[in-house]
């Protein structure tokens, strides 16, 4: 077994900008890009696996695509990026979470975590069939009735 060669792949835009003689107005079509560099979505993919499941912080994945792609993606592109995805999530997020609520049964926990240094309480909600978790620095009843329900009464079985 080997892998081909890893290169990345680059789309460049040129942007053609028409400038009006008599007053000055400008036209021009916008580029399919957001900002001056985009990171495409099987990279913005990658960033969020090593992110997400690998729990590799944002200078280790700087360092990985340096070494192994030959270019180093900022820790702000990286945490734009981040965030780009996790927009995009909170749709099958509430999908998810509803789908352990309206589970037969449930089960719940939550164990300490550190965030930026600081203690925080990684909150779980599960049923048979999905998980739901939390990040919250609050242990409390509070995180329960914010974050889940009060009013779980058992669901029905699919």
């Amino acid at each position: 077994m080997d892998l081909p060669p890893i290169t990345p792949l680059t789309c460049e835009y040129h942007q053609v900008i028409k400038v009006c003689p008599c007053c000055g107005h400008s036209n021009s079509k916008p580029l399919p890009i957001e900002g001056d560099v985009t990171i495409g979505p099987r990279m913005g993919s990658l960033i969020t696996y090593f992110n997400i499941e690998h729990a590799l912080p944002y200078d280790r994945i700087s360092q990985i695509t340096h070494d192994l792609l030959g270019f180093a993606i900022s820790e702000g592109t990286i945490a734009n990026k981040l965030a780009h995805m996790q927009r995009q999530t909170k749709e099958l997020v509430q999908t998810i979470k509803q789908s352990v609520m309206h589970a037969a049964w449930i089960g719940s926990d939550e164990t300490g975590t550190r965030v930026a240094g600081k203690k925080y309480w990684e909150w779980v909600w599960q049923s048979p069939f999905a998980s739901y978790f939390v990040i919250d620095h609050r242990r409390g009843y509070a995180v329960v009735k914010e974050q889940f329900t009060e009013s779980y009464a058992g669901g029905d079985l699919p």
